[in-house]
């Protein structure tokens, strides 16, 4: 009975685990692919925008000084680009760091379930044998109670033991003074 309850326990536990696992992959898999739509989105802006001052601006002088700071502000923009995508696989690194952590405990809560409910289940029949033993050992006593009780006939009975030992000492004396 006791056992069930802790199996009950520990699967329910395991559920549980195995959940909050699922739902952290899922929140993490999703926030991974908005950051690649993200990116993609904003490479593919770049590199329209970029296209477009090219073909806007033409060869002349004017459009190369634009061409270089626009390169500038491309290289920049991407230098940018290049530390938040870092910081950001940093912080999708340290997540799972963070959820693999958060199933090392887990794994180790389950294993702790387990051994507090095998110890809880050796106290309880523990508690049960004690219990069957206290009830024989109430029973014997009672029993040890009754003969006591009942001893008054054994009580008699040497009494007259006692008092035959005697007739029969004082039937040998008289017969010993007798003889003489």
């Amino acid at each position: 009975m006791r056992n069930e309850s802790v199996l009950e326990r520990s699967a329910h536990d395991s559920k549980v685990k195995q959940n909050s696992i699922r739902t952290l992959a899922i929140s993490l898999q999703q926030a991974v692919n908005r950051f690649r739509h993200n990116q993609k989105s904003l490479f593919d802006f770049l590199e329209k925008s970029k296209l477009n001052q090219i073909w806007v601006d033409g060869d002349d002088a004017s459009s190369k000084r634009k061409d270089e700071k626009n390169e500038m502000k491309f290289e920049v923009e991407m230098a940018q680009l290049e530390r938040e995508a870092l910081e950001r696989g940093e912080q999708i690194d340290t997540l799972v760091g963070n959820i693999h952590k958060l199933n090392q405990i887990f794994k180790h809560l389950n294993r702790m379930i387990l051994e507090q409910g095998t110890i809880l289940d050796r106290i309880d029949f523990n508690m049960e044998q004690t219990l069957k033993q206290t009830v024989k050992a109430t029973t014997e006593i009672n029993k040890a109670n009754r003969h006591h009780e009942g001893g008054g006939c054994a009580n008699r009975i040497i009494l007259i033991l006692i008092i035959l030992i005697f007739i029969f000492a004082v039937i040998l004396i008289l017969k010993y003074v007798l003889r003489k």
